[in-house]
């Protein structure tokens, strides 16, 4: 008996340690000649394993638990497993703490202070980051390097230096073993949301392991990040107010990236103290929101990682400034897609019905026009729709808690739809809910200083003239082209009136 038992138990605690370190040598097949890397593997293995049992057990043992209930307690042993694990599982954490409207609010609550957690690398692991990445030391290449990083986050930590030839520096240096770890984690994050699927059949947030698979190594790739940043510069141009980091190429590789330093005020210390600011707020909400429409409607190339720490004002030579950082990840949307997006905005601002209908079923969403106007602007259909509010007061951000309230709750009756529509569209429109959605919170944290309605529909009227003048007989393509002269005549109007008012 005593035997039986002695052998049961051993199989209750091997089966699964063989089981774990089975699945670690499948994830991680790299990390198989390193003990220290295997290990911790391990150990991200366990925790997502542990994790993603004790919520199972949650949702199938407790049938009389409010699901609000289940949901907390999911989404704090996710988080748990997430921030022990650290690396791109934090950033994992970022992205559903940032997914408003589109998970179930408990998880998002639960992830979003994740939003601002930041991952500090040693200061050694650094040096020895540099040395692997370009064969010299700190001392080789810069003059002086400040130890302390001025900013940490999921990806990379920026830290001061000074060349060789006194030139400023934001040298952004990755986190050690990430690029490695990559392949594995994505899989692992995946073989999660594969099980959960099968377990439960209302469970449909795939989407979200392949977002990953694909936005990750775009992040980590550091010489996509100078060429986004370089070709930003350039679509950029015609607006002095925004302004673009250089980039010291010669001293950069795919680990390490060296940048001009900008003495600035980061916009999340702006937002927090305006009071002990002196900044035009006005123009810094005209120029964001300038800047993100150009990137949108006319260029379909929009930086869709913007948030309060990437972004910074400054005064140069008596003249203000937004200095957009960090260019790591950017959706870059096909004619046909950005048409459409264009097409539906062009319908929201409008209340053309038949606009937001043909651009939906062109964005995959065909089955529920209402809800998935909603969804890209965080407003309920009935708002959007009322004939006695004008443009902006449509779209503005709900003022207080009470009405966001309102908004969750009738998002988690429609729960099932909304799944069902992120499974169909193109998942670079996800991107674009959470740019709206910062947009929008920029503008009211500022006090809503400027119509930002009017600056999109600017855009999307311009975009869409010049679609049709495509597609028209000579005769109306000159009257088209006419109309969209005049229509870029009181843009250019009312573009130079702002800056002379602000």
């Amino acid at each position: 008996m005593i035997k039986s038992f002695g052998y049961l138990v051993c199989g209750a605690v091997m089966i699964p340690s063989i089981t774990l370190a089975g699945s670690t040598v499948y994830l991680y097949p790299e990390f198989r000649t390193n003990p220290t890397q295997f290990w911790l593997a391990f150990q991200r293995v366990y925790r997502v394993v542990k994790a993603g049992t004790n919520m199972a057990l949650a949702y199938l043992t407790q049938p009389d638990q409010p699901m609000d209930d289940k949901h907390y307690y999911g989404a704090l042993q996710l988080r748990s497993a997430f921030q022990q694990n650290k690396g791109l599982y934090i950033k994992f954490g970022q992205i559903l703490g940032s997914l408003d409207i589109i998970i179930p609010e408990p998880y998002r609550a639960t992830f979003e202070v994740m939003c601002t957690q930041n991952i500090e690398t040693p200061f050694e692991d650094i040096e020895r980051q540099i040395h692997l990445s370009t064969g010299k030391t700190i001392e080789d290449l810069f003059q002086s390097f400040t130890k302390k990083p001025i900013s940490s986050a999921s990806i990379a930590q920026v830290h001061q230096a000074f060349l060789k030839d006194g030139r400023e520096v934001a040298v952004k240096i990755q986190h050690p073993w990430l690029k490695e770890q990559i392949d594995g984690d994505v899989k692992l994050i995946s073989l999660f949301t594969d099980v959960a699927e099968f377990i439960f059949k209302g469970f449909k947030y795939k989407w979200l392991a392949e977002e990953l698979q694909v936005n990750l190594p775009k992040e980590l790739d550091f010489h996509g990040e100078i060429n986004n940043a370089k070709r930003i510069k350039e679509i950029l141009k015609p607006f002095p107010d925004i302004y673009i980091p250089k980039v010291y190429e010669e001293y950069c590789n795919d680990r390490m990236i060296v940048m001009e330093f900008i003495h600035g005020t980061p916009l999340s210390d702006i937002l927090r103290e305006k009071e002990k600011h002196d900044f035009n707020y006005p123009k810094i909400a005209h120029t964001i929101s300038t800047a993100f429409a150009h990137q949108i409607f006319k260029h379909g190339f929009v930086h869709s990682d913007p948030h309060k720490g990437n972004i910074m004002v400054r005064k140069l030579n008596g003249k203000q400034q937004v200095v957009l950082l960090d260019h790591g990840l950017y959706t870059n949307l096909n004619e046909k897609t950005k048409l459409s997006y264009s097409l539906l905005w062009q319908g929201i601002l409008e209340m053309n019905l038949d606009y937001i209908k043909q651009a939906t079923t062109e964005l995959g969403a065909a089955q529920n026009y209402k809800l998935f106007a909603s969804m890209v602007t965080s407003k309920r259909f009935s708002d959007l729709m009322n004939t006695s509010m004008n443009m902006s007061d449509r779209l503005k951000r709900p003022k207080d808690q009470d009405e966001i309230a309102i908004l969750i709750q009738k998002a988690a009756k429609k729960h099932k739809q909304i799944t069902i529509i992120l499974n169909q569209i193109d998942r670079k429109l996800l991107m674009l809910f959470k740019i709206n959605d910062f947009l929008k919170n920029i503008e009211f944290r500022l006090g809503n200083p400027i119509d930002s309605c009017q600056i999109t529909y600017n855009y999307v009227s311009m975009v869409n003239y010049e679609d049709k003048i495509k597609k028209q007989n000579f005769l109306r393509r000159m009257i088209y082209k006419f109309r969209l002269m005049l229509h870029k005549v009181k843009f250019e109007i009312l573009s130079i009136v702002m800056s002379i008012i602000m």
